[in-house]
């Protein structure tokens, strides 16, 4: 309706006056004035009415906790678990084994100087030697013997002759033979008699084997004995008939051969033949 008054009222001027001409000017202002109010209206009624959306909600914070003793609103604790209380009594000590009754009364070791030696007797066969010898309490307290003597070859100025030396369980022809074990030797016992002495009870024996055939062997004029943890030297006499039986080779051929000296025995070995 507007726009139609504002377009009559420019009609009645009249055409190409200055009067139409500012007329029309403002018509047509007025004209878009009014034709963008009307569309602000419009949409203003068409467009939905926009709700204020609401505020965010704050974030929640997790309090933490002043110690453990004291809960969380709202948390229940769980029920502690029953502790074992500690023993009130001491930790008994770790006490050392306590040694056999075997062990603990076995006599000291014997020493060179509470022992006599002496030869028993010679067996060879394939080129091979047994010596059995004998070790004899002097003194007036029993001792004991364990494990292996040293055995020392001399020559007829009594000085020792290099000679390899083994200690070993295997016997002549490959038998076995115990380890080594406590030999108590008590006193009062028969004296030894050398140059050859009889195998008597209470008395301790070694067995020596040795290749008594090859082309570099020795023959000791002496030989002497050291007992185990000892370093004094027991002398020992051999009979000048006996050279060829003692015959000791240090070498087989490119190999070394030497001494191989076995455990001390309380028994010396049955079925032997000790002949000269």
């Amino acid at each position: 309706m507007s726009i139609r008054l504002l377009t009559l009222a420019a009609r009645s001027l009249p055409a190409g006056s200055a009067s139409r001409r500012r007329w029309r000017r403002r018509g047509y202002a007025t004209w878009a004035t009014l034709t963008l109010a009307a569309l602000l209206a419009l949409a203003c009624r068409t467009a939905p009415p926009t709700s204020p959306s609401p505020p965010p909600s704050p974030t929640a914070v997790i309090p933490l906790p002043t110690s453990a003793a004291t809960p969380m609103p709202g948390i229940a604790l769980p029920t502690p678990t029953a502790t074992v209380a500690a023993p009130t009594s001491p930790i008994p000590a770790i006490m050392p084994p306590t040694p056999s009754p075997a062990a603990a009364t076995l006599p000291p070791p014997c020493t060179a100087q509470q022992l006599e030696a002496a030869f028993i007797g010679v067996t060879a066969a394939t080129g091979n030697a047994l010596g059995v010898f004998a070790l004899r309490n002097t003194g007036d307290q029993p001792c004991t013997l364990q494990g292996y003597v040293q055995l020392i070859l001399l020559n007829a100025q009594g000085q020792p002759i290099q000679m390899p030396a083994q200690q070993t369980t295997q016997a002549l022809f490959g038998q076995t033979v115990p380890p080594p074990s406590p030999v108590v030797l008590p006193p009062g016992t028969p004296p030894l008699t050398p140059p050859r002495s009889a195998a008597t009870a209470g008395h301790a024996f070694v067995r020596v084997i040795w290749t008594n055939i090859c082309g570099d062997g020795v023959n000791p004029a002496a030989i002497a004995i050291v007992p185990p943890g000892d370093t004094q030297p027991i002398p020992v006499a051999i009979d000048p008939s006996w050279q060829t039986a003692f015959t000791i080779c240090a070498h087989i051929g490119p190999k070394p051969a030497g001494l191989r000296i076995l455990p001390i025995e309380a028994t010396p070995p049955s079925g032997l033949d000790l002949s000269s």
